[in-house]
């Protein structure tokens, strides 16, 4: 072997080992790449299961809440149609009025009234009867009305006097006959505690609360309590497709600012990629660094140490 081929073989041995060893690094490097997508590809799949459990049990806590507060309302509703049936059966046994006179259906219009009102043999007495329950209820700042309505549809109590009242309290339904839908559907439900949403005519969204009153085991009517300002009374009124579209964005955006996140944090790795495969194609002349004092920058001046060293005994075989 002459000496020229002895200096050619160390020469192309260190060159093999620089391809080898840049191969490797740039292997490594693609590597870590495709594990970056992985990685943003797993915290985005946990980030939307960690967001998608926190939305769904903030609706399960929510709906639990919202059926709580709904049973209270339902409550109130009983509770006043137990309260007026008592009266009207205490009435009858202490025969201030005969349970014939309570189911008087002989409406008598009153002149001069629009909407048309009217009277009947009971509404007198339950006008009085009534109107400290019904002022215990527009205590509550959000309740709008209270009112017995009885199987025909007709409010007997129009005014509602109490001695706590400096002035009476008139409800603009009193003394006329309501067929309107709302009043229908809860005369023909013996549901207690039967609940309906509504806007009124100032475009307020009244929640209403309505349970049936007997008497004397007969259904003499339905005790009604509307609420403004309510919770909604179940959660098809709070899950909304407008929701569904602002979790769908949320969870998009969220994805984006993920895979954003990780590309930025991970530029300086695509960098030193690209110089180290550089210098595996052949180019060691280009300096390999990556700005900055992180790990990836102390990396990169490792590699380029190796570069320079690289590149001296190259130039040492050369020469010899």
């Amino acid at each position: 072997m002459t000496k020229q081929q002895s200096a050619q073989l160390p020469q192309k041995n260190v060159t093999n080992y620089c391809f080898v060893y840049f191969y490797r690094q740039e292997r490594e490097f693609f590597m870590f790449q495709r594990i970056s997508v992985r990685i943003a590809i797993v915290v985005s799949a946990f980030a939307i299961i960690m967001i998608t459990t926190v939305f769904f049990f903030t609706i399960y806590k929510m709906g639990n809440s919202i059926s709580e507060i709904q049973t209270r309302g339902k409550e109130s509703s009983i509770i006043g149609a137990k309260s007026v049936g008592t009266i009207i059966e205490n009435a009858i046994s202490f025969k201030i009025l005969t349970k014939i006179d309570f189911f008087d259906s002989q409406f008598v219009p009153l002149k001069n009234t629009e909407p048309q009102e009217y009277e009947t043999k009971f509404d007198r007495f339950l006008n009085g009867a009534l109107s400290p329950i019904f002022h215990e209820y527009l205590q509550n700042k959000d309740v709008v009305y209270a009112r017995a309505v009885d199987l025909n549809g007709y409010v007997p109590v129009k005014t509602i006097i109490d001695k706590k009242l400096q002035n009476p309290v008139i409800d603009a339904s009193g003394k006329q006959i309501l067929l309107d839908d709302r009043t229908n559907k809860a005369s023909l439900d013996d549901k207690k505690g039967l609940v309906q949403i509504y806007s009124d005519d100032n475009d307020i969204t009244i929640t209403e609360f309505s349970a049936p009153i007997y008497v004397q085991g007969m259904r003499w009517g339905t005790f009604f309590v509307g609420y403004k300002n309510y919770p909604a009374a179940n959660l098809s009124t709070f899950f909304t497709p407008l929701l569904l579209i602002e979790y769908i964005i949320f969870l998009i955006v969220a994805i984006l600012v993920i895979f954003l996140s990780v590309n930025y944090f991970l530029t300086p790795i695509a960098q030193l990629s690209k110089m180290t495969s550089s210098a595996a194609d052949g180019n060691i002349d280009e300096e390999i660094s990556v700005a900055g004092n992180s790990d990836l920058s102390d990396l990169g001046r490792t590699i380029n140490r190796l570069r320079i060293s690289m590149k001296v005994a190259i130039e040492r075989l050369s020469i010899n």
